[in-house]
C-alpha cells in the first residue's frame, strides 16, 4: 500500500506534470521539486510497461496542488513524495 494517508500535506521531491496540462485549451504546467500540496486518494494500482524492461506494477497517491484558485492533480508514488511535518 502507502505510507501517506488522505489529508496529508507532501512535498515532491522531482518535477511533475499534472493531468490535462497542456490538453484541451488548459495552460501547460509542471511543479518543481519542494511544491507542496495535498494527498487526495492513496494506493491507486498501475501496470507500467516499457520496451527496455517487463511490466512494473504499484501504487501511486493522487496529489491536488492549488494554483490561482485551481486545484491541478499529479499523480506519485511514495518515493516521489516526502511528508510536510505537520505544526
Amino acid at each position: 500500500m502507502t505510507r501517506f494517508k488522505v489529508g496529508d500535506r507532501v512535498r515532491l521531491k522531482v518535477a511533475a506534470e499534472p493531468y490535462y496540462s497542456g490538453y484541451a485549451g488548459n495552460p501547460k504546467v509542471a511543479f518543481l521539486p519542494g511544491t507542496e500540496g495535498t494527498i487526495r486518494e492513496v494506493g491507486v494500482p498501475f501496470v507500467r510497461e516499457s520496451p527496455r524492461s517487463l511490466a512494473s506494477k504499484g501504487v501511486f497517491n493522487c496529489v491536488d496542488f492549488l494554483v490561482d484558485g485551481r486545484e491541478w492533480r499529479v499523480s506519485a508514488t511514495d518515493g516521489e513524495l516526502a511528508a510536510v511535518p505537520k505544526g
